[in-house]
């Protein structure tokens, strides 16, 4: 291609096929385009050939992965299929015979016809390149031999030849599409029905396709799997696999550079088989543009552009833009395309055709991703000049020197532009041209002193004008400026320096340090004085007179005058002047020689302001005393004013006879003889080259304790702790100077407690002895804290005369019974002694008393210890008491007080004793007996009344028990009924109690009764029992009716049961109860009886029953009956 330039614009003439191929996006199929050239005349002229490349347009039906991804097709495209199952390897010739490797086919009318030329797939020179079968992938592979070569031989003998004839469908194009196979270089090789053993197997397979004698295809050097792997091999979008005549392909598939282990064989396998072929029956149609090419995004013209399309076919259609890689930047339904919103660049424009099954066809996806049946039209490029004149800077300074070579060269930093081509202009400020260049640095060497524009200019090409001695405002074309940097050339002069004509001064900081020296001939934009070690190291800059030398310790220094643009750097102390970068001039060089005199820093353990405390034994400070310089040094010693108190050459200052003031302490360093250091003197006027160093303020002070009294006018008092009475004691002071505060500290100094108040109460205080001091302070740097020792606090301070307190402690404690309690309730009168135990804990004193008094504290006695015993007291209540004491005790009698005692004591606290009377009294029956026989069942009442006299108690209860105290009746009161009780011995008892007793329940035993109560003595009763049973006469009949007279028997035989007592007696008697008869027997015959009734009866009764008498009454039977 031949490219003709013309000031910015670019014009382009295709002479011959290799430059239409450049000239072509990528994503254009040139293959056919290719395959049509090469049949025509060569006479056509390059409008010919733009006019075939627009309308010789043509489908690529492609449904393949890329790569050596797995290459997809379906029943409805054409392909071949080889599966090498019908394998034979025998002798006889059939190892040499590749006939059996055929092929499958599957044909679409629609599509390209693919066949196997010759019918089979073979290696040339069959008689020296022989085949084996091996296991395959499927079933049965082809074993074939590599070559042992490690360089790739195209067409070698050994390659596994295919020749496949394509021919075109109805759309007039074909084309071979890919080929899949499986293969393998095993470590192992396996013949069927045959040997095995280690092979030498190749590594690498080599590819190549040819046409006519043409390879249009070559991949080598792939490397061979050792197990079986798909290998796919993709020709959709390769020039020469498209054709529009039948046309044979020659595949070639060669395995080489062998692994060289020994091995006897050197197999490579393969199985599966499948050549691809095409579709073709899309067609993205021929695309042109009346309108112009290039959009400029800085002029007002409309920046759409409408395409023209013809000789489309196919289903579906797009309209795409993509930039120069293919990469899609957007997808239009229609013609007419905005490139507004788009890139800066050249794009590309299409116009696509495309089947159902197409995919990628996405913003931000690259043509080269298409999947499926589609086709594209011809490309019309596009020149979006969207142009940006981005920011411009400069890494060099904005400000050249003339002098300098170096800062001539201007170099320039250019970002955020947007055009294909950045272009430099140089311009003086009214904007004529100057100079005119691509690259980002100018060279101001040939240009004169004065200010210059530098401004980018970014654009695609399309800058005219930029011509120097022509103006800015005279550009045009599709262009952006940037922001423009300006450039000053000058000359500087730091002109000449002196010291009245010397070159040299000496300079003292008594006598001034402040140094101007005289300065001629300078000019610049900017100036300033620098002063420096000898060694360059600057030190210090100023820009204005006087330089003061008061701060620098050095023997000489070196000052010069400095003229320079504004471009100067490392221009700062620290720096040196050697390092000075930038446009300036330096003057000559004055020396100042500065005689070493400081009076350095001093201080006293770090500090230069401190109160000394005049309390102190011994006040002697030590002087730190650093970076001082000088022949001689002295500690100067002055009041506020300067006055000069006293000097001395020892750093140690005793201010034990000094009175309270302030005075200040300084370090004078000094050279030769100085004046005016004398006492009295002020130290203002010393003269002579010296310096002082800082100052240390002493603050003198001192403070007073004063006296220390009490209201009891004792230096020492002992108070009784712990006894409930307050100890208070107020306290005074006097003659103090100072903060002043109480402090209570034990008899080693250690502080105690911090009383906030002059009143202190000891009550309740642990038994010790402490001290009551006043302390008088000076300020917040004396800390009081318990825990510390008054001999060691910080700051200023002194103490009073101390006040002994000597603390007795008594605390009666915590008294309880065994039981925890401390109430009870106790009989006495029982004549059971009852002693009652007690436990005493946390009780304090030097001696224990024990007390026991009434509810008003009147002392009933003073027993030695526990236990105690109240069975010989009366009834009543009273209090048993610890006492815990600390010395004599007065008052402390039985008949006295508790509240009349003196001394230190402490009661514990009681524990109180109900004492109740029980008794249960004297007990006898009315005849004063103690004892009474009675007779039960008779059925007459036996009623026994008692007398009861001595019983004591709030509660009485009646008991009547057996003999052996089981409890049978509890009878309310006198008198009592025997007569349905049962034949026995009983007692009765009278019980007094209190409170609540248990046990008291009929079943129960009396020894088991449980509470307070007390029995009287026991009356028995002897139950004596009589039944006179019951009877019946003949046929069990009570009564009968009788003939008497008549001469015949009148008998009656009576029976007899249930009867109880000591004899038993038949009695008859009238209706009067008058006894008629006493029979032996029971068989009565009532013949000749006078008329009437009578009544029989059984008599039972008990020995010594009188009255059982015939002709007596019954009703004057005496006994138990």
């Amino acid at each position: 291609m031949s490219i003709f330039n013309v000031g910015y614009l670019s014009f382009s003439f295709i002479k011959s096929m290799e430059d239409y191929d450049g000239y072509l996006s990528t994503s254009f199929d040139i293959k056919r385009f290719k395959h049509i050239y090469n049949m025509l005349p060569k006479t056509y002229t390059v409008n010919t050939m733009k006019i075939l490349a627009s309308f010789l347009l043509f489908g690529i039906c492609i449904s393949t992965t890329k790569g050596d991804d797995a290459l997809l097709f379906n029943e409805t495209e054409p392909s071949l299929h080889v599966d090498f199952d019908d394998c034979t390897s025998f002798f006889g010739g059939s190892n040499i015979d590749y006939s059996e490797f055929t092929a499958t086919s599957v044909s679409n009318p629609q599509c390209s016809f693919i066949e196997l030329v010759g019918g089979y797939v073979y290696r040339a020179d069959p008689a020296n390149n022989a085949h084996s079968c091996a296991p395959g992938f499927e079933d049965i592979a082809m074993c074939v031999a590599g070559l042992d070569n490690c360089n790739y031989s195209p067409g070698n003998n050994k390659s596994l030849r295919i020749d496949v004839r394509v021919v075109p469908g109805p759309s007039g194009f074909g084309s071979l599409d890919g080929i899949s196979f499986y293969e393998q270089a095993p470590e192992m090789f396996v013949f069927v029905e045959g040997s095995s053993g280690v092979n030498n197997y190749p590594t690498l397979l080599g590819i190549r396709v040819l046409v006519n004698g043409t390879e249009i295809y070559r991949e080598e050097a792939l490397s061979t799997p050792r197990l079986w792997e798909q290998r796919n091999i993709d020709f959709t979008g390769i020039s020469g696999f498209t054709v529009s005549d039948s046309t044979i392909f020659n595949i070639e598939l060669l395995p080489y550079c062998l692994i060289g282990n020994g091995g006897p064989v050197d197999a490579w396998d393969i199985d599966e088989l499948t050549i691809i072929g095409g579709c073709n029956d899309v067609n993205g149609g021929a695309i042109s543009l009346n309108e112009a090419s290039t959009i400029c995004s800085t002029d007002t013209l409309s920046t759409v552009r409408n395409f023209e399309l013809i000789a489309e076919s196919g289903i579906n259609f797009s309209w795409l833009v993509t930039d120069e890689s293919g990469v899609i930047l957007t997808l239009s339904d229609t013609s007419s395309i905005d490139f507004d919103t788009l890139q800066n660049g050249l794009l590309n424009v299409y116009h696509i055709a495309y089947e159902a099954n197409f995919s990628g066809l996405d913003v931000g996806n690259n043509v080269e991703d298409f999947e499926g049946c589609f086709d594209l039209s011809n490309v019309i490029v596009i020149n979006n000049s969207k142009v940006d004149g981005g920011s411009l800077t400069t890494s060099s300074s904005n400000i050249i020197c003339t002098e300098d070579s170096l800062s001539n060269a201007i170099v320039l930093e250019l970002a955020d532009a947007v055009g294909f081509v950045n272009t430099f202009i140089l311009s003086d400020t009214t904007g004529s041209i100057i100079e005119v260049t691509n690259d980002n640095f100018i060279d101001f060497s040939a240009y004169a002193d004065g200010e210059y524009v530098i401004t980018a200019y970014a654009h695609n090409g399309s800058l005219f004008n930029a011509i120097p001695s022509m103006n800015l405002s005279d550009l045009s074309g599709c262009f952006a400026s940037s922001n423009s940097i300006t450039i000053t050339k000058s000359l500087v002069d730091a002109g000449v320096i002196s010291f009245d004509g010397s070159s040299s001064i000496e300079a003292c900081e008594s006598n001034g340090m402040g140094i101007s020296p005289e300065l001629t001939g300078a000019f610049g934009p900017n100036m300033t004085w620098v002063i420096t070690m000898p060694n360059g190291l600057i030190v210090a800059t100023s820009d204005t007179l006087p330089l003061d030398f008061s701060v620098m310790n050095f023997d000489s220094l070196f000052i010069n005058h400095i003229s320079y643009l504004d471009n100067l750097s490392e221009l700062s102390p620290g720096q040196t002047l050697n390092n000075l970068d930038g446009c300036f001039d330096l003057s000559n060089t004055l020396t100042v020689f500065i005689p070493q005199v400081n009076g350095g820093t001093i201080d006293i353990d770090g500090e230069t302001e401190l109160s000394v405390c005049l309390n102190d034994d011994n006040i002697e400070l030590d002087i730190n005393l650093n970076g001082s310089l000088g022949e001689s040094q002295i500690f100067v010693i002055t009041d506020s004013l300067g006055v000069i108190l006293d000097t001395t050459t020892s750093p140690q200052i005793n201010l034990s006879n000094a009175g309270i003031g302030v005075c200040l302490v300084w370090n004078l360093s000094y050279q030769d003889m100085i004046t005016g250091l004398d006492i009295g003197a002020n130290a203002n006027d010393i003269v002579g080259c010296f310096n002082f160093s800082n100052s240390i303020t002493l603050n003198r002070l001192e403070v007073d304790g004063g006296n220390l009294s009490n209201n009891l006018g004792e230096d020492e008092i002992t108070v009784c702790s712990g006894d409930g009475n307050a100890d208070e004691i107020i306290f005074s002071v006097t003659d103090f100077s100072g903060e002043v505060n109480l402090l209570i500290t034990d008899e080693n100094g250690i502080i105690l407690e911090i009383p906030s108040s002059d009143t202190l109460d000891f009550e309740g205080v642990t038994q010790g002895t402490c001290l009551v001091y006043n302390i008088a302070y000076l300020d917040n740097t004396t800390i009081l804290d318990q825990g510390l020792n008054v001999d060691s606090l910080a700051g200023c301070y002194a103490l009073s005369n101390a006040i002994t307190i000597i603390r007795s402690q008594v605390e009666g404690g915590s008294l309880t019974l065994i039981n925890g309690e401390t109430t009870i309730d106790v009989i006495i009168g029982d004549g059971v002694d009852e002693e009652l135990d007690v436990i005493l804990i946390d009780n304090i004193g030097t001696d224990t008393s024990w007390v026991i008094t009434d509810t008003l504290g009147n002392i009933l006695a003073l027993p030695s210890s526990p236990p105690f015993s109240f069975e010989a007291a009366g009834e009543g209540v009273c209090q048993i008491w610890s006492l815990s004491s600390d010395g004599p005790i007065s008052g402390l009698t039985v008949g006295e007080n508790v509240g009349n005692l003196t001394g230190c004591f402490d009661f514990s606290n009681p524990i109180t004793v109900t004492r109740t009377l029980l008794v249960g009294g004297t007990l006898t029956f009315i005849n004063d007996s103690l004892e009474v026989s009675i007779c039960v069942g008779d059925a007459l009442v036996d009623s026994l009344d008692v007398n009861l006299v001595g019983n004591e108690g709030p509660n009485s209860a009646w008991v009547i028990t057996d003999t052996s105290g089981l409890i049978l009746d509890l009878p309310l009161a006198p008198p009592f009924v025997f007569e349905d009780a049962p034949q026995g011995t009983c007692q009765i008892w009278h019980l007094s109690y209190a409170n609540t007793i248990t046990g008291l329940t009929v079943g129960e035993n009396v020894s088991d009764l449980s509470g307070a109560f007390n029995l009287s003595n026991a009356l028995t009763v002897f139950r004596t029992e009589v039944e006179g049973g019951d009877i019946v006469g003949n046929n069990n009949e009570v009564n009968f009716d009788i003939c008497t007279g008549d001469g015949l028997p009148d008998v009656i035989d009576a029976t007899r049961s249930n009867t109880i007592g000591d004899s038993v007696q038949w009695v008859i008697v009238d209706e009067n109860n008058t006894i008629l008869d006493l029979p032996s027997g029971n068989s009565f015959d009532f013949e000749g009886v006078p008329t009437g009734t009578c009544f029989i009866y059984n008599v039972s009764f008990i020995n010594g029953l009188t009255g059982l008498e015939i002709d007596s009454s019954l009703n004057n039977l005496s006994g138990c009956y």
